[in-house]
């Protein structure tokens, strides 16, 4: 490969295996290629804008493609392309040799900004995401209130009333520009009042009412464990420990509201269940005297003492109605008479409220 013309030599030596040499020489003619280069190299065109191309060059020449240029043979020549187009030039010297060169011009069309959905259906208080077309613009949206970014295709938007959304969409170049609009509907919540707290006694029944706005069309308590029906407006239960409960409210536009209401189980009513008597003979039935409870939530301290106000036994900090908890009816390993023992529970209810309780019970073998 030659990277200039003239007159260049070639020789082939060629040895036998005995060593006899012979050559053979010829001369090779490198031909100037001729000269070319395009002005400007790249450029860039609003879609109806010309650019004037030029080739400086120093032999025969011709552009292609030639549809969109004025002239195809010309050292000067204007192109008026409607679509990004790839223009070369080409030469042929008096040797016959070939040289190409190229340019790119860049042409931006005009475009029609589209909301991608529109209108958009929304809750009061809940957000979406809205969006145009086409990608790859320079875009604002306006009003720039209650919208996660301005300068973003997809931003999220929570208005608090039915907004209008423009959209002005702008080429990277400036060229052309669009505007559309994306309507929000806002679409009011569901009224739900569950009504006041209530604090009942432990199992005693219950039954919540609330009110409602005219356009609510389902119901959906949670939890719904404990109630008689989960998916009625009107519902009731057993307190049989202090709950709160949720309903969830649906309007006929698919918009949801909620409210609470809290049934405490008050404390004086609290149950406190200790058996009079039991009998550790390792029968497996009453050989462990522990507490018994409802409606209350943590034994803070349970300590058993004989009839001289010795303890032999106390547990502390725990849940309620675990045997592993309770007393065996022993003191350091060793079996306890049978007789009159007492106890002492201090409690905390579901409400919070502190109970103590103390009485005798008997220890039978």
């Amino acid at each position: 490969k030659y990277t200039a013309p003239g007159i260049y030599n070639i020789k082939l030596v060629a040895k036998d295996k005995n060593g006899c040499v012979d050559s053979l020489s010829k001369q090779v003619d490198v031909k100037p290629i001729p000269f070319l280069r395009i002005f400007p190299r790249n450029d860039t065109l609003c879609q109806g804008e010309s650019r004037t191309i030029i080739a400086y060059h120093s032999d025969t020449l011709s552009w292609s493609p030639s549809a969109t240029l004025s002239c195809a043979t010309c050292d000067t020549t204007i192109a008026n392309p409607t679509s990004t187009t790839l223009y070369f030039a080409r030469v042929n010297n008096s040797f016959n040799c070939p040289f190409t060169d190229s340019t790119l011009i860049t042409v931006f069309s005009p475009f029609t900004a589209t909301p991608l959905t529109n209108p958009i259906y929304l809750c009061l208080k809940d957000s979406i995401k809205i969006s145009v077309l086409p990608a790859g613009k320079k875009i604002f949206w306006s009003p720039s209130t209650n919208i996660s970014n301005t300068t973003i295709y997809n931003p999220f938007v929570s208005p608090p009333a039915s907004t209008t959304y423009t959209a002005t969409l702008t080429d990277s170049v400036g060229c052309f520009s669009s505007t559309t609009t994306v309507d929000v509907i806002i679409k009011s919540l569901p009224q739900v009042n569950a009504g006041p707290d209530k604090i009942l006694s432990y199992n005693s029944m219950f039954t919540i009412t609330p009110t409602y706005s005219s356009n609510v069309i389902s119901y959906l308590w949670m939890p719904s464990g404990s109630l008689n029906c989960f998916t009625c407006p009107v519902t009731s239960g057993s307190a049989l420990s202090t709950q709160q409960y949720t309903i969830k409210a649906t309007s006929d536009s698919g918009c949801i509201s909620k409210d609470d209401v809290t049934i405490f189980v008050e404390c004086k009513y609290a149950n406190l269940l200790m058996p009079s008597a039991f009998t550790p003979n390792q029968d497996g039935l009453n050989d462990i005297f522990y507490p018994l409870t409802r409606g209350i939530k943590l034994i803070k301290r349970f300590a058993v003492y004989n009839r001289y106000g010795q303890q032999l036994f106390e547990a502390k900090n725990f849940i309620p109605n675990e045997k592993s908890f309770g007393w065996n009816g022993k003191l350091n390993g060793f079996n306890q008479p049978p007789g009159s023992y007492v106890y002492m529970l201090e409690t905390i209810c579901d409400v919070g409220e502190i109970i103590t309780k103390k009485d005798s019970f008997l220890l039978l073998r």
